[in-house]
C-alpha cells in the first residue's frame, strides 16, 4: 500500500524536502492512516510535520474523546499536534448554514490559521477513493457540471482561503479505497476512532455512501470507486484545458477599468458556447472571494443578459452585479466599488467659474483652466479634445461647473436646432452608469461642453467673434482611462453623424 501512495505522490508532485505539511487529523480511520503514511514518507522526503484536530463541539464528551486520543495517537508518534475547538451548531444557526457545511468551513479556517502561525505552506487531508465517489455523485445529483465531476484533486487550492494564506492542499490517500486503508491499520495495529454520526442518515454523504454507492459496489460494480476515480482525472483535465483557455481568452477580450471588469460582447460571441461560459465563470470568480455560492444557473443567467438590452443588470450572490453596457458585459463586486446603486448618495462637483481661473474636478482627478483672450481673424482654431475655444460674448449668464441635470440640452445644428442631453448620451451610447458622474460646463440649462465628448454649437467660434473664451483640459491618468472610449478625437464613441445636425460631424 506504501508503494501505491509513494508513487502516487510522485506523480503528482505533492511533496519535496522543503515543504512544511499540517495534517488533518480527525481520528478516524482515514485521519490516522494519513498521520501514518504522513510519517513514512517523512523519512524518504524530510518535510517537517504538524497536526491539527479541530473539535466541532457536536458530541459532548465523545468528541473531547477524539480530541484526547489524537493528541496522545500524536505523541506516540512524535508530531506536534494543535487542537481547535469550534461550536459548529451555533454558527450554523447564526450563519444559517447547515451543520456539516459550517463544520467544513471551521475545519479549513483552522487549518488556515495554522498556515499562518506556523509559515508551513501545505495542508494534507485524509480523503480517499470512495470520497471522491460520493463527492462526484453528490454533485451530479445537484447539476454541479463539469466542475463537480472533476471533484477534488491530488493537489488543488484551500478551499476558504485568503488571499494571504498561501499554500497548496494535498491528498495523499486519493489513490485508496476505505477497504484498503482498513487493512493497513489492521495490519500495523493501530487504534482509531468511529463517529457514530457516520452511521446515521443525518446527512447528506451519509446517505450516498450507505445507500447508493454501497449498493453499487455490491450488486452492480465493486470498482466503481477506481473508476470513478479515473473518470475525475479526465474530467480535471478537461477542466483545466477549459480554464487556460477561458483565461487566455480573457486577456483578449477584458479590460479593467474604474468601473469594473468589462468583457467585450463581441469577443465573447467569437468563442465555442463551453468557452463562453468558462469565461464569464472566470470573470465573475475575479470579482469576489468565493465561487461555492455561483451555479450553472447564474452563469445562463448572465448568457442571457448578454442578449437582453442595454442597461439591464443583475445582483448575484457574495454582493457581485453584473450590467450590461451597449458592447461590454460590466462585472462588479461589493456595491460600493459600483456607483450603481444610489447616484444622489455622492453629490457631484458643482462650482461658479471664475474668468480667469482653474478647477480640480475630484471625479476625473482632470484640471479645466480658463483663460480670456482676443480673437484674430485666420487664427486656427484648436482641434484638440484638450483644449476648445468659444465665443465668449455670446455668453449672458454666470456659467458653471456641475453634473448633468434634468431639463440639461445642447445645441447640435448651426439653425439653432436643439437636442436634450439625456437623449444625446443615448444616442452616443455613453453608459448609463457612468452619465451621473459626468462634469460638465453650462450656461443655466445650456451645456456649453461635456469634456471629452462634444461642444453646443450656439458657442461656436466666427467671423464675428471678438472675444474667446478657452478652456483646457489637464487629465490625469485615471481620466483617460475611464473615458479612453469615449474621446471626440478617436473616430468613435460620441463621434457620428448627426442627423439633426444636416449630416455634420458633430464633435
Amino acid at each position: 500500500m506504501l508503494q501505491k501512495v509513494l508513487e502516487f505522490v510522485s506523480r503528482h508532485n505533492m511533496l519535496g524536502k522543503d515543504d512544511k505539511v499540517i495534517a488533518g487529523i480527525s481520528g478516524g480511520a482515514d485521519s490516522v492512516c494519513l498521520l501514518c503514511v504522513l510519517k513514512d514518507l517523512q523519512l524518504r522526503y524530510g518535510f517537517s510535520l504538524e497536526a491539527v484536530h479541530v473539535n466541532h463541539m457536536l458530541r459532548g464528551a465523545e468528541a473531547e474523546e477524539d480530541a484526547r486520543f489524537t493528541k496522545e495517537l500524536c505523541r506516540q508518534m512524535q508530531v506536534p499536534c494543535t487542537v481547535y475547538a469550534y461550536p459548529v451548531a451555533d454558527l450554523a444557526r447564526k450563519q444559517g448554514r447547515s451543520v456539516e457545511e459550517m463544520g467544513r468551513i471551521v475545519r479549513y479556517r483552522a487549518f488556515c490559521q495554522r498556515l499562518l502561525e506556523t509559515g508551513f505552506n501545505k495542508i494534507a487531508v485524509a480523503h480517499q477513493m470512495d470520497d471522491q465517489a460520493e463527492t462526484m455523485l453528490w454533485n451530479l445529483f445537484r447539476g454541479g457540471g463539469l466542475r463537480g465531476l472533476a471533484a477534488m484533486g491530488p493537489v488543488s487550492r484551500i478551499p476558504f482561503a485568503k488571499e494571504a494564506e498561501q499554500g497548496r492542499l494535498i491528498r495523499p490517500l486519493l489513490c485508496l479505497e476505505r477497504k484498503e486503508i482498513e487493512a493497513c491499520l489492521k495490519e500495523r495495529g493501530l487504534p482509531f476512532r468511529t463517529d457514530a454520526t457516520n452511521l446515521e442518515d443525518g446527512y447528506t454523504r451519509n446517505k450516498i455512501r450507505r445507500h447508493v454507492l454501497s449498493y453499487v459496489k455490491e450488486e452492480i460494480l465493486p470498482s466503481v470507486s477506481a473508476n470513478m476515480e479515473r473518470s475525475a482525472e479526465q474530467f480535471a483535465r478537461i477542466r483545466d484545458f477549459l480554464d487556460k483557455t477561458a483565461e487566455n481568452a480573457l486577456e483578449l477580450y477584458g479590460t479593467v477599468t474604474e468601473e469594473g471588469l468589462r468583457l467585450s460582447l463581441d469577443g465573447l460571441e467569437k468563442l465555442d458556447p463551453a468557452i463562453q461560459r468558462e469565461l464569464v465563470r472566470v470573470c465573475l470568480s475575479r470579482t469576489g472571494e468565493s465561487m461555492r455560492d455561483i451555479t450553472m444557473q447564474h452563469i445562463e443567467s448572465v448568457m442571457a443578459l448578454a442578449k437582453g438590452a442595454t442597461g439591464k443588470q443583475l445582483c448575484l450572490p457574495k454582493g457581485r452585479r453584473v450590467m450590461k453596457s451597449y458592447g461590454d458585459l460590466i462585472f462588479t463586486g461589493e456595491k460600493k466599488q459600483t456607483g450603481l446603486d444610489d447616484p444622489k448618495k455622492s453629490s457631484p462637483t458643482e462650482l461658479d467659474v471664475l474668468i480667469p481661473g482653474s478647477y480640480l474636478i475630484p471625479e476625473s482627478g482632470e484640471k479645466l483652466v480658463f483663460t480670456k483672450k482676443s480673437f484674430v481673424q485666420r487664427e486656427k482654431i484648436p482641434d484638440s479634445q484638450y483644449t476648445k475655444w468659444f465665443d465668449y460674448d455670446k455668453i449672458r449668464s454666470p456659467l458653471k461647473l456641475r453634473g448633468r441635470k434634468p431639463g440639461d440640452y445642447l445645441t447640435v445644428n448651426g439653425d439653432g436646432g436643439t437636442k436634450k442631453l439625456k437623449d444625446y448620451l443615448i444616442d452616443c451610447k455613453y453608459p448609463r452608469h457612468l452619465r451621473d458622474r459626468l462634469i460638465l460646463i453650462a450656461e443655466g440649462s445650456h451645456v456649453l461642453w461635456v469634456p471629452g465628448l462634444r461642444i453646443s454649437e450656439a458657442y461656436k467660434i466666427t467671423k464675428e467673434t471678438r472675444t474667446i473664451l478657452e478652456i483646457k483640459r489637464i487629465v490625469g491618468k485615471e481620466s483617460k482611462n475611464e473615458r479612453a472610449n469615449f474621446s471626440d478625437d478617436t473616430g468613435s464613441g460620441c463621434r457620428r453623424q448627426d442627423p439633426a445636425a444636416g449630416g455634420k460631424d458633430q464633435q
